[in-house]
């Protein structure tokens, strides 16, 4: 999906969608999960202080590039329009590992039952999340994502 026209990518990603929600929840987010660690990888692109200033779903998957951020934000965008929108409750959250000074930027599905982004093309749950020296930076929920908008 990413190596193709942007016009391409827009119709993949709607096709995508359609067949997920024909899927069970787990399935539909652990290919999310696949889809999205596959997008090509730029250290920096959204600001975590700024969620105002992030894409819309569309401006999104029509990027060549995504850091962190916008992976955990397109697998928002895509669980979101599916048939799966109504059981789901996301928030991207924002870690940082207190001992490695690293970052870790998740997405949480009903409050830690799922968590993807950890290992790519995985998911897991916040207990695994948890046994780690993390502290939480950073919470944005579907309402501070505005999602309800689109």
């Amino acid at each position: 999906m990413w190596k193709t026209s942007t016009d391409e990518r827009l119709v993949n990603w709607q096709k995508f969608r359609e067949d997920l929600g024909e899927l069970p929840l787990s399935t539909a987010l652990k290919n999310t999960a696949e889809l999205w660690s596959r997008a090509p990888f730029k250290t920096y692109f959204l600001d975590p202080l700024h969620p105002e200033t992030w894409p819309d779903p569309w401006k999104l998957v029509t990027e060549r590039h995504y850091c962190d951020i916008a992976r955990c934000l397109g697998m928002v965008y895509t669980i979101y329009f599916t048939k799966h929108r109504t059981n789901v409750l996301p928030e991207i959250r924002i870690y940082q590992d207190i001992n490695a000074c690293k970052l870790y930027v998740l997405l949480s599905i009903n409050d830690g039952q799922y968590i993807l982004n950890w290992v790519p093309e995985e998911i897991v749950n916040i207990n695994i999340v948890e046994e780690n020296q993390l502290q939480l930076l950073y919470q944005y929920s579907g309402a501070d994502l505005k999602l309800e908008k689109y």
